[in-house]
């Protein structure tokens, strides 16, 4: 029953946000969920919410293939914000350049942003607002 109030919040946040897709992956779970209209997927946001650069090395990332799509890892193990106030930094489809703010991760009461180390498409988001995030674990798939 807790897997599918899982879903049911899943569906809610690709509703409410505008997404196409979302997927979750911890553990052994393994979530995708994709909307689409008249059989078609529905076109993919483009947008990155304007902030000042920020300096920071905690993002790191690897090669994933050698399709030139590189996985954003948790620098650390706490909490995922994918933003600030319902405002999230990125959705699938948005350009991001080196230095824009992807997402904060709560740890020790402090919220560490990270930031992009190069300039891309984010391509999917694998985790979730609030979702617990051990060190290392993928965050992000990006696309020069």
């Amino acid at each position: 029953m807790e897997t599918v109030r899982f879903i049911k919040k899943l569906a809610e946040i690709l509703n409410n946000e505008g997404l196409t897709s979302i997927s979750v992956q911890e553990g052994a779970l393994n979530i995708k969920l994709e909307r689409h209209e008249n059989g078609k997927p529905c076109p993919r946001e483009k947008k990155v919410r304007n902030k000042p650069e920020v300096n920071n090395d905690m993002v790191i990332a690897k090669p994933e293939t050698e399709s030139r799509t590189f996985e954003i890892r948790s620098p650390i193990a706490g909490r995922f914000w994918a933003g600030l106030e319902d405002q999230h930094y990125v959705y699938p489809g948005a350009v991001v350049k080196k230095g824009d703010p992807l997402c904060l991760i709560e740890c020790d009461d402090q919220l560490n942003e990270v930031t992009s180390d190069m300039d891309g498409t984010v391509c999917e988001i694998l985790v979730i607002d609030g979702m617990d995030l051990q060190f290392d674990q993928v965050m992000f798939k990006i696309s020069e």
